[in-house]
């Protein structure tokens, strides 16, 4: 066995081998627990996702620690009971005794939303970008000097993404349970998730490791937002290991006793100075050259890059701009009403499909629903012929420019919106070739 949560039923087992049941049938019961030397029954993690597989397989009754009663209850289909000790379960089986229930139901504790959207100064075409990120659910990178709001416009994106269902909420909780990252008494993670390792993280605390191979950053994150900020700081082999995630949107890690395969749907958001110093192009501040600028970006491989679907600018607001209600003229509520139409668009277009959002079409999918008009056409030719797109960068242009359609409500995808598509993906081929004017 693995771990402590076998000890209850493998009490029961030896039990019932010398005879205490008889005539008693525990074949559809699943019980979970760890055992104390006193018989008292502890708390395991895991317990939510270890019910929701009863459900699936059928069992119709599973019987848990006390303390667990509520994270398990909260799985439709089976019979949920609590118990404080290998006696109680015991006296449940030979009818002498009776198990806790949930009486209550369920509180869905939510967290205390924290909207910074309103609150940023300026930034108008950052606030654009980030709408866009999150109306098609697109991975976005950030550049800009120090002091530019990069941290807080990426805190302002989880308050853009639409209401968690009700399956995105157990999903993302399971994860929690396993990872033992439940809260006492908040066993349904209500708001999406927004981590942010520090760029010193190990390969393991982002994708998952230690003896069992527990979740990391990218699957505690899923549904929600991993902000990388310092990009070009973390480790290159780090970075590296977001590939399977940001492509296949799960991450397996495998050790020497097993491979684990855990969700990993998260939408990135990452932020990075344009050089070492955090000031290039402002030569009047930058001390690097233009070879050491490139040596930075070039710390960022290129096939991460070409994962991110966005990539932006970002400049500190200037003193006599910060009270201009000009530029700040994207509301929260207004960038909120223009997501959930167009998510709305993208759940009529997927209903059905495993998707929900244009970032996760595949090239069938892009070809049925990407449907360009003729001066849409024209510049996509113009655009190939000049750059050399690869596959990957030229799909996740359609990608792109289709929720931008989606934001105007339009059926085809046109030329404004291939050139704003094609904008957010040749900031990053500036830095790269040291020509960011």
């Amino acid at each position: 066995k693995s771990g402590t949560a076998f000890d209850l039923s493998i009490a029961l087992a030896i039990l019932a081998a010398f005879g205490e049941f008889k005539g008693a049938d525990i074949s559809n019961i699943l019980f979970i627990g760890e055992l104390s030397l006193n018989g008292e029954i502890n708390h395991v993690d895991g317990v939510l996702s270890m019910a929701c597989l009863a459900a699936k397989e059928q069992i119709p009754i599973i019987i848990v620690p006390y303390e667990d009663l509520n994270e398990a209850a909260l799985v439709k289909g089976v019979k949920v009971y609590g118990a404080k000790t290998l006696k109680e379960v015991s006296d449940y089986i030979l009818k002498k005794g009776n198990l806790h229930e949930v009486i209550e139901a369920v509180q869905q504790l939510k967290e205390e939303k924290r909207d910074v959207f309103d609150q940023i100064i300026g930034q108008k075409a950052a606030k654009r970008a980030l709408m866009i990120a999150a109306a098609g659910g697109h991975h976005l990178l950030m550049i800009g000097p120090p002091g530019s709001g990069k941290t807080m416009l990426a805190k302002a994106m989880r308050s853009l993404l639409p209401e968690m269902t009700f399956d995105e909420k157990l999903e993302v909780s399971k994860i929690y349970s396993v990872a033992g990252k439940l809260k006492k008494g908040k066993y349904l993670i209500d708001e999406r998730p927004f981590i942010a390792p520090h760029h010193t993280a190990s390969s393991a605390s982002l994708i998952g490791g230690g003896k069992y191979a527990g979740p990391g950053a990218v699957s505690l994150a899923s549904s929600g937002v991993l902000f990388l900020d310092e990009l070009p700081e973390f480790k290159q082999e780090v970075l590296e290991t977001l590939r399977q995630p940001l492509e296949e949107h799960t991450v397996t890690v495998s050790r020497v006793n097993g491979t684990y395969t855990y969700p990993a749907t998260f939408q990135l958001i990452s932020a990075m100075n344009p050089c070492k110093c955090g000031f290039y192009p402002d030569r009047e501040k930058c001390s690097c050259t233009d070879m050491q600028v490139k040596r930075y970006i070039g710390r960022i491989s290129r096939p991460i890059l070409d994962r991110i679907d966005m990539t932006i600018e970002v400049f500190p607001v200037l003193p006599d701009k910060k009270s201009s209600k000009a530029d700040n003229d994207i509301t929260l509520a207004e960038a909120i009403e223009a997501v959930k139409g167009a998510r709305q668009i993208q759940k009529r277009r997927f209903s059905g499909k495993s998707i929900d959002c244009n970032a996760l079409m595949e090239n069938r999918e892009i070809k049925q629903y990407c449907k360009v008009n003729k001066d849409g056409e024209k510049l996509l030719e113009i655009i190939i012929k000049n750059d050399g797109l690869s596959t990957r960068a030229y799909f996740k242009l359609l990608r792109l420019a289709r929720t931008i359609a989606d934001l105007d409500k339009e059926e085809l995808i046109g030329k404004k919106h291939i050139s704003e598509a094609y904008m957010y993906r040749r900031i990053i081929s500036k830095y790269w070739k040291g020509d960011p004017a």
